[in-house]
């Protein structure tokens, strides 16, 4: 992928993790950090629980890629060992930007 899809791609990526962001603080949770914890992750906190969410996205009519087997075994061994639940969720996004569907 060139310069210009990687561009385009984290700007998707960005959005994305924005409003799953944007879904979680509505959810009662706390962002405690989503750059620092990945590309593509969103440490997450409420009174009960600290999640590790990793943020999936694409823009219509495509869906967000499945992870490598590998790539899952590394967020799920991050956040047991930070006190995290992983978590997975996917957003796929219109030609502005906006959630189309539900977050899965």
């Amino acid at each position: 992928m060139g310069a210009l899809g990687s561009a385009e791609g984290e700007r998707i990526s960005r959005a994305a993790r924005q409003i799953v962001a944007g879904w979680l603080r509505a959810n009662g949770y706390t962002i405690q950090c989503d750059e620092s914890a990945g590309p593509k992750c969103i440490e997450a906190v409420n009174r009960k629980v600290r999640l590790l969410v990793l943020v999936r996205s694409a823009m219509l009519p495509k869906t967000p890629r499945e992870l490598p087997y590998t790539d899952k075994q590394e967020i799920v061994s991050r956040a047991a060992r930070e006190g995290f639940q992983a978590w997975d969720a996917e957003a796929v996004l219109d030609g502005g930007l906006r959630l189309a569907g539900s977050i899965g």
